[in-house]
């Protein structure tokens, strides 16, 4: 399964805790805001579903269903934008390039997605 967003913002609150004289950043309105910048995701995912199902009915089933192994990967990549070609100097924008690139993920997906009950009903 594939999904994809191409007009996102990435929001980063950097760690002022390193200047005495800003001993609490998030009580303070004085201080700067999140960094923002624009961003495309496209994420990726495969797996392997465990489920089972009893019948209560001829037209009514229960069932249990759990994401047992999955692959993601998810790739955020940065969009240009227009800068005074100083931009590459900011320790913040350095900061966000960061948090762009692929990440991979495989394992069991049930403490994220947990077990799904469902009831299927077949008039038919």
């Amino acid at each position: 399964m594939n999904e994809s967003g191409t007009h996102g913002q990435l929001e980063i609150f950097p760690d002022y805790s390193y200047w005495y004289w800003w001993p609490c950043p998030n009580c303070l309105s004085i201080a700067p805001g999140p960094i923002v910048r624009e961003m495309e995701q496209n994420n990726w995912k495969a797996g392997l579903d465990l489920a089972f199902a009893w019948s209560l009915s001829p037209k009514l089933d229960l069932g249990l269903r759990a994401n047992f192994l999955e692959f993601r990967k998810q790739s955020l990549k940065s969009v240009p934008s227009l800068t005074n070609g100083l931009t590459i100097y900011d320790p913040n924008y350095l900061l966000a390039e960061g948090y762009f690139g692929d990440r991979y993920d495989f394992g069991s997906a049930v403490a994220r997605e947990g077990v799904r009950l469902s009831l299927s009903f077949k008039p038919f």
